[in-house]
């Protein structure tokens, strides 16, 4: 593949359907609540629940970036919390929430799944390139992803941001990963769907982005954001990105 000795990809809606999945174990566990609480305001349920956890996440991967590996989050417990926060807000019982926690823990365990065509993406730049998963999110839950989906054994190295110590976009990620499978950055490029996660980090190590908008939409930069050097709606396309990359001169 000429100068393209590695590819990089993120997890969460670049090879695994994070929204599809949540919305899939929330709409259940929304339905299950209402079955103990009739009443229940089942749009609020749910809209308060995401909102609390993206904030909670978001911390989290703020701590990392701020205190490394010292960062320390209970997944479960943040599950929880947010749920007892959704309850009250929605008309249920906080008591309900260790409960809820549990079921929808469930759901989520049983609704994980790919992008249609990652898997196949996947094993053939295996046999092309080395192939490494730079993803934030805590460890425990990014590997039973990776393992219930059957993926896990497609990489060469798998960096979470809890192991490593360092959140994307910070250089210290792109970093590990690099090291663990032997690679200089101008010989990589890095796929994900986050501009300034994904494409920004990969810039600040002297990698190549590859932008993934799964919209028909044309994205939009703002002023001052990282450009991708190409953007792609779907990972079939990749293996033609690839091609024209290895094709220029650097």
């Amino acid at each position: 593949m000429g100068l393209i000795r590695a590819v990089f990809l993120d997890l969460d809606e670049t090879l695994y359907d994070e929204r599809g999945s949540v919305h899939q174990a929330l709409e259940n566990a929304v339905a299950f609540a209402a079955e103990r609480f009739p009443q229940i305001d089942r749009a609020a349920l749910a809209a308060v629940y995401l909102e609390e956890g993206n904030k909670r996440w978001e911390a989290f991967e703020a701590e990392i970036r701020v205190k490394g590996k010292g960062a320390q989050l209970d997944p479960l417990r943040v599950r929880e919390m947010c749920f007892a926060q959704a309850l009250v807000c929605a008309g249920g019982a906080p008591s309900f929430a260790p409960e809820l926690t549990r079921y929808y823990g469930e759901q989520r365990s049983a609704h994980h799944r790919l992008f249609p065509e990652a898997k196949k993406v996947l094993e053939k730049l295996r046999k092309q390139c080395f192939v490494a998963l730079v993803s934030n999110g805590g460890s425990a839950y990014q590997r039973e992803k990776l393992k219930t989906t059957g993926i896990d054994g497609l990489f060469h190295a798998i960096v979470i941001s809890e192991e490593a110590g360092y959140s994307k976009p910070q250089k210290g990620i792109f970093e590990r990963a690099l090291h663990d499978v032997g690679v200089l950055a101008c010989e990589t490029v890095m796929v994900g769907d986050n501009i300034e996660k994904d494409i920004l980090g990969a810039k600040l190590v002297g990698m190549r982005g590859v932008l993934l908008s799964r919209s028909s939409d044309k994205p939009k930069f703002m002023n001052g954001q990282p450009r991708p050097d190409a953007v792609i709606e779907s990972l079939n396309d990749l293996a033609k990105t690839l091609t024209l990359f290895a094709g220029k001169r650097t």
